[in-house]
């Protein structure tokens, strides 16, 4: 038995003032969809299982209590559930965190079972994944989950990710079943998620295959400016007027256990940098300002590129 719609609109209203207007607009089909719909890359059983399993190991990392993993566990397993939700209902205005804490609750037989404060810790873990910037007193697990899904952006396979987004298709993760993708370690590293051995043989990958493609078609800026999202996400941006966060970074503890991700995409981005234009660059980095309103890109890319030459002094990349 599902939760009785009332229930679940009386628990997530605090976090979410227009649920009861979504909810008017879900059909029986919909949560049909939502528990059978075909999981694509990366969207699907690849990219949750990847960000559940990094949160739980991070959790266990910092030596939080089994309750803690467990909601490290689930929210990174859930955190996108509810972008069907968000593309179907013509709720992009709303935060699709909370999209998809909604669709947690209509598909899973009684979360409540769970007792009260671990699906308080879920909730907030779940709706939380894509802010910017957390509340002061946000729970350590939805940092981990927020600061995993950035991280799970990163690296060579988080550009194949971005590649996807603009086009770029391949027969190793488009001409097989959703099971076959999400055991396959040639794109998911659910073994070592740090393993070196794996990200090397996906940078293969990205310059035989995914580098090509953008130039061909003419996505070289585009991929770009992705990329110099991803590294401001893991390092933070901050406002040039009063020196706050408007993106914060990635825990301190965290940022040892995947700093050669954020190294490939700093790599990637110095490849891309040598073909593109200079007043290109200056537009993409425009364009990252005011998407970012107060962030400074003056100097960001020396910096990136200072970092990246320091990555090889020390033998920290692949090449």
């Amino acid at each position: 038995m599902f939760r009785a719609d009332d229930e679940i609109t009386a628990f997530l209203t605090p976090q979410w003032p227009g649920v009861a207007e979504i909810f008017r607009k879900i059909s029986d089909e919909d949560i049909k969809n939502l528990l059978n719909r075909s999981l694509d890359f990366p969207h699907g059983e690849f990219h949750r299982k990847q960000v559940s399993v990094y949160s739980a190991w991070i959790a266990r990392e910092f030596g939080l209590s089994d309750a803690q993993i467990k909601t490290c566990l689930y929210g990174g397993f859930f955190h996108d559930a509810g972008r069907l939700l968000v593309e179907q209902k013509d709720s992009e205005s709303e935060k699709h965190g909370v999209a998809s804490l909604l669709a947690v609750f209509l598909t899973t037989n009684d979360l409540f079972a769970l007792g009260t404060s671990s699906v308080r810790s879920l909730s907030e873990a779940i709706s939380f994944h894509s802010e910017n910037v957390l509340p002061d007193n946000a729970a350590l697990t939805t940092r981990i989950v927020r600061d995993c899904d950035r991280v799970a952006g990163m690296g060579w396979s988080g550009i194949i990710r971005s590649a996807y987004y603009l086009g770029f298709r391949h027969p190793s993760f488009t001409k097989r079943s959703q099971e076959e993708v999400a055991e396959d370690n040639s794109i998911c590293d659910m073994g070592r998620p740090w393993g070196d051995g794996y990200e090397a043989n996906v940078r293969e990958f990205v310059l035989g295959n995914v580098l090509p493609y953008i130039r061909e078609k003419g996505k070289i800026s585009e991929m770009l400016y992705h990329c110099l999202i991803w590294a401001g996400r893991f390092d933070g941006m901050k406002n040039k007027h009063n020196n706050s966060w408007i993106v914060e970074p990635v825990l301190f503890e965290i940022v040892g256990h995947f700093l050669k991700r954020h190294l490939a995409t700093v790599e990637f981005v110095g490849l891309l940098l040598k073909e593109t234009p200079s007043v290109q660059v200056k537009d993409i980095l425009k364009r990252v300002e005011g998407e970012y309103r107060g962030f400074s890109a003056k100097g960001w890319v020396e910096e990136l590129e200072h970092l990246l030459e320091g990555a090889r002094e020390r033998k920290m990349l692949w090449d």
